[in-house]
């Protein structure tokens, strides 16, 4: 596709290429509810939508009224032109069918290969208490290791001193989100063998098949595609129960000889039998999983024309990939569209934590799969988990990230179609009404649309090919390690590479097995991509066609940086290559080969690589200034031009000085408007561009480098330019000096007499009446019936020792004489439930852990969470726990201070199954039925109380039944929000008078600090003549978090996020003029932690003199 026909739809791109978000099924799925959802969704741009049956799906998965529902779905989608994607299980992980094939088929219950060393007098004992099935057993003693297999299963096993190496199979016993959280959902543990090809029949027989039979009319149509999600060994090692079998028909010996290989290195052991069985054992489970689960789902996708696409699980957990996943290209690579899974609201140059372990790893692996198959997109589930309080901006900051990295798919998690109950706290935000900002979406679907459209465009260039050592991370893996030396450098370099803005494919082993890589002097070619260097990790391990590539590219003349904490001695078979390495890398044999030894300082080792990389690579972008470690980019090369997005990853308004190693006609593309205009300041060299450009805070272009003749420009000048001739240039700028350059011609310009801003008036009117909120709480709970005692105890769990189990009931008594201390003064109250981000959950499990002692290594995640929230519940701090507990009914008890009634203060609550059964103020049952409405969910109820409302304090006493079904936390039962609303003001907790004319302070300050959803603020002001003529902007200081602003009556534009500015100068006039600032925040003030929110400082007009500078003046 030509650059002209790009430009063309650069403003508007084609639907396809707006996001697709999960819509989570969520509710009863009412037929005039999903209509006006999928309507909604249209109108703020939404392309498609990925039709996720989710937590609180009150009908039943699979079910006839399921399939009503979802040709209703279909038949709406054809009709308003969007797309559909079929997402194949309720909730996840991908497998389980909601629980039925687990109920169905216990004997396709996932089972994981673990291990454990032991003494050899504690034997006879663990084998006893094992509660999962014993698969060999050896003798490890100064001689050597000795399998005793067959003596222990006979119960007469001994070794005489040493240890003993014990393999079992234990079942995934954990909860999965696929068979919680909804009415008909029973609860089972564990999950499927994707190992076992009868299994994965059975899970497509139950779902794809019944897509087939029900609804296979729509595809290609309203259906595009199908989403796997979160596929994955949950437990130990990869196993099922053909591997043996195959084992021995695959190599001709059994798989017991090779599993002491698979515990960490043990003596007894030759080096390179060793290393041949960790390499045997993985490319097994590889071939296994890759052809029983993906090409199974790839095959029937393409059969019927669907784009087969999803994302793994722990994808950025480069130290967990053998046991997780055991390859990431394997897997992704049979998707038409491989995707991936970026959590919360960070980015991979931010600090690292556990949602994002090694994050730049995560979508730079994505991308470079798409490239070495020939995928023209690539697919992100992303800000999933993040909560309710990121504003707009961080959502672009991470998105210009991932789009940096190689995603041209947007798939927002999600919208929600309700937030009744537990479905509020499942892994939130929502991009739907129910986030006030949502009235703006249309502008953010658009900028969506524009990255990822322009970026799906020709193809990738980077001059680095970044070898991938998976099966050095194979012969390195150990299931009990903490961390990985290795994957936690090659994270490390990675980021670096980004930060120089040396771009970069990684190189899979896989691919190099295939030959899909030629060799030539000048590079490396994979498909029709050519790469300049190759950078190449060393670990004990190189794969034996990975190291004669690198052989042969350097006979060739090509260049190789290598570095590692040791050099290979055997390649993954265990064969001898140590005469190999030394010709490779030692002395001056091949002499465009560089190495270094990476030592304890990773500092130190970062900066090595960055220099010398930045030495030995092609470089298509030099960044300098303040930003330059900031910034990030992607080029891509399309018929007649060379696009490059370049995106500011930091809070910080700065220049970056931008060397482009390419000739050619320079633009600016602005993907937030939608407008393309050459750039008017430059200065050439031999087949370079230089450019001065300013980025704002987290803000993103696209410099695009056309093959027609460049424009009359100027080198450069701190004007904004409008125009350059071969006489003059034009422009603008605030600032009292203007310079401008062009060749060996210097100009200056003086402002003698500067225009101040004109700040406008500090009081503004605002709709009214504003219908307040006010969040009620904190709350008495009193469990009337139904409470269940809690069954678990620290002394019976085995993973917590002595440490662990001293300091649980420690916190145990000392909570319970707080809880005494606090019930004497009548203050044992609670909140209600709220959903914290992932990332700080995850964040404050690691730290307890830590403080408890508890060896994670020990556990799979799932299970570590669920004893975590175990010990929560045992100390008596019920967090993750439904609380009231299931089934109960309770009462919640709160007082509310008032001194004014306004006649419209309603009591709102939610209606669930039920309603409440008893609501009593001031010690009244309220008689009056309640009424729809809508504060934070179409659940909502309101019932008027201004006639039983004193002023003074009141009381409000709420009696409910809790839900019955399982839950699983962060999707917990629980307390759920109860408020007041009505034109009032809050101050200091209290119910007053409602002001007119406000101050833009936050609305926490001016009486609304739990209010959500949009204010309108209005106020005038005079503009002298003298500014007439100028370009006149309009700068807020800040907002909190959307804003939408007329000027005289007229649109002046949508802000989303920084800067904060508008050029509102055709729509102002001399003398008196109007403005409107209509602001909506997130959810967070009523759903979360509450944020800064509103018009928060005074709005000023700037004037920026206009310019016209003469050459030859």
């Amino acid at each position: 596709m030509h650059i002209d026909d790009i430009r063309e739809l650069f403003a508007r791109p084609p639907a396809e290429f707006g996001p697709t978000p999960f819509w989570f099924l969520n509710d009863e799925l009412d037929e005039a509810r999903l209509l006006h959802a999928l309507e909604e969704m249209k109108s703020k741009g939404i392309a498609g939508v990925i039709i996720h049956p989710r937590t609180g799906m009150e009908v039943e998965y699979l079910s006839e009224t399921f399939w009503d529902r979802m040709r209703f779905i279909c038949e709406t989608l054809k009709r308003i032109r969007m797309k559909g994607w079929i997402y194949d299980e309720y909730n996840w992980p991908s497998g389980p069918v909601g629980g039925k094939l687990l109920r169905e088929h216990p004997e396709f219950k996932q089972r994981g290969l673990n291990y454990k060393l032991l003494r050899a007098s504690q034997l006879h004992e663990s084998i006893q208490n094992l509660t999962a099935e014993l698969v060999a057993v050896f003798a490890v003693t100064a001689e050597g290791i000795a399998d005793r297999t067959d003596q222990a299963l006979k119960g007469n096993a001994t070794a005489a001193g040493g240890d003993v190496l014990a393999f079992f199979l234990r079942e995934a016993n954990v909860p999965m989100f696929s068979t919680h959280c909804a009415p008909w959902a029973k609860g089972e543990r564990g999950y499927l063998d994707l190992l076992n090809p009868d299994a994965v029949d059975e899970f497509m027989r139950l779902t794809h098949l019944e897509y087939d039979r029900r609804l296979k009319e729509y595809y290609g149509s309203s259906l595009v595609g199908i989403f796997t999600d979160e596929p994955a060994n949950y437990s130990g090692l990869p196993y099922t129960g053909r591997m043996p079998e195959e084992f021995k028909r695959r190599l001709n010996r059994e798989l017991r000889e090779a599993l002491p290989s698979l515990a960490a290195r043990l003596g007894g052991i030759p080096l390179e039998a060793h290393i041949r069985n960790r390499t045997n054992y993985f490319e097994l489970a590889r071939d296994l999983y890759v052809e029983s689960f993906f090409k199974k789902i790839s095959a029937w996708a393409s059969e019927r024309g669907l784009i087969f696409t999803g994302h793994l699980y722990e994808e950025d957990r480069l130290d967990r990939l053998p046991a997780s996943n055991v390859s990431f290209f394997g897997s992704l690579s049979q998707m038409h569209m491989p995707g991936t899974d970026i959590l919360c609201d960070k980015h991979g140059y931010q600090k690292r934590h556990s949602a994002l372990m090694h994050g730049n790893f995560n979508p730079k692996a994505l991308s470079s799969t798409a490239h070495h198959c020939g995928a023209e997109r690539t697919l992100c589930e992303i800000w999933g988990g993040n909560g309710w309080a990121t504003p707009p901006e961080r959502l672009k900051a991470v998105l210009n990230w991932a789009v940096a990295c190689g995603v041209n798919f947007v798939n927002p998690h999600a919208a929600f179609m309700s937030l009744r109950g537990l479905r509020k706290r499942d892994f939130p935000a929502s991009h739907f009404p129910p986030q006030p900002w949502w009235r703006f979406y249309q502008k953010f679907s658009e900028y969506i649309a524009r990255l990822s459209y322009l970026n799906s465009r020709g193809s990738h260039v980077a001059s680095v090919l970044f070898a991938f050592p998976v099966k050095s991370l194979w012969a390195e893996f150990d299931l009990r390690a903490k961390s990985n030396k290795l994957a936690d450098f090659l994270e490390a370099a990675s980021e670096t590479l980004l930060r120089n803005q040396v771009d970069f494919d990684y190189l899979f082993d896989e691919v190099v097995d295939s030959g899909a890589v030629s060799v030539a002097e000048d590079g490396l070619t994979v498909r029709n991509e050519k790469y300049s260097l190759l950078l190449l990790p060393l670990a004990q391990v190189i794969p034996g066609k990975m190291l004669e590539l690198a052989e042969q590219f350097a006979a060739a003349g090509g260049k190789i940086i290598a570095f590692g904490y040791e050099l290979p001695t055997h390649d993954e078979y265990g064969s001898e290559i140590g005469a190999r390495i030394e010709a490779l890398l030692g002395g001056d044999q091949c002499p465009t080969v560089v190495c270094r030894h990476l030592g304890t300082d990773a500092s130190a080792d970062l900066s090595w690589l960055a220099k010398t990389v930045r030495e030995q690579a092609e470089r298509d972008l030099i960044a300098e200034g303040p930003l330059a470690r900031d910034l990030i980019y992607l080029h891509r090369n399309v018929e007649g031009a060379d696009t490059y997005f370049i995106a500011n990853l930091s809070e910080q308004e700065e220049n970056a000085e931008l060397t482009f190693h390419r000739p050619g006609r320079p633009q600016l593309w602005d993907p937030e408007n939608g407008t393309t205009q050459d750039i008017l300041a430059y200065r050439t060299g031999m087949d370079t561009t230089r450019i001065t450009a300013r980025f704002g805070p987290n803000q993103a272009f696209f410099f695009v480098f056309t093959d027609e003749p460049p424009v009359d420009h100027v080198d450069s000048t701190n004007l904004n330019l409008t125009s350059v001739t071969t006489d003059f240039a034009d422009g603008y700028t605030s600032a009292l000096e203007v310079r401008l350059a062009r060749g060996a011609r210097r100009y200056v310009r003086t402002v003698e007499q500067a225009l101040p801003p004109i700040y406008l008036p500090d009081r503004w009117e605002i709709d009214y009446p504003l219908r307040n909120i006010m969040r009620l709480g904190p709350w008495g709970i009193r469990i009337l019936s139904g409470e269940r005692t809690f069954q678990w105890s620290p002394r019976k769990e085995p993973l917590l020792g002595l440490r662990a189990r001293i300091l649980i009931e420690t916190i145990r008594h000392a909570l319970a004489l707080g809880r005494v201390f606090k019930k004497v003064a009548g203050k044992n109250l609670v909140w209600d439930t709220r959903y914290e981000p992932l990332d700080e959950m995850g964040d404050v499990a690691d730290t307890w852990c830590s403080w408890l002692g508890i060896d994670r290594t020990q556990m799979e995640d799932y299970a570590v969470g669920e004893l975590l929230l175990n010990i929560a519940n045992y100390v008596g701090f019920p967090i993750g726990y439904d609380y009231p507990p299931p089934d109960c009914e309770f009462a919640m008890s709160t007082v509310f201070h008032v001194d004014y009634v306004p006649d419209d203060l309603a009591l709102v609550y939610e209606q669930p199954e039920g309603g409440p059964t008893s609501v009593q103020l001031n010690g009244i049952e309220l008689s009056e039925k309640p009424v729809p409405t809508f504060v934070w969910d179409a659940s909502n109820r309101a019932v008027p109380i201004a006639r039983l409302v004193r002023k003074g304090e009141n009381t409000l006493r709420l009696q409910w039944r809790q839900p019955r079904f399982p839950s699983l936390f962060p999707s917990v039962h629980g307390i759920e929000p109860v408020c007041l609303t009505g034109t009032f003001w809050m101050s200091k907790g209290r119910v007053t008078e409602q002001k007119y004319r406000v101050p833009t302070l936050p609305w926490a300050d001016i009486g609304l600090p739990h209010y959500i959803g949009a204010i309108t603020y209005k106020n005038s002001f005079d503009l002298p003549l003298n500014y007439m003529g100028q370009r006149l902007f309009l700068k807020l200081d800040r907002i909190g978090s959307a804003a939408d602003v007329q000027v005289n009556g007229k649109h002046a534009g949508v802000i989303l996020w920084r800067p904060y500015v508008l050029d509102v100068t055709d729509l102002l006039a001399a003398g008196e003029n109007t403005i409107e600032v209509t602001v909506a925040n997130t959810a967070a003030n009523l759903l979360g932690t509450p944020v800064p929110a509103g018009l928060i400082g005074r709005p000023y007009i700037v004037p920026y003199w206009r310019h016209r500078i003469r050459f030859g003046e």
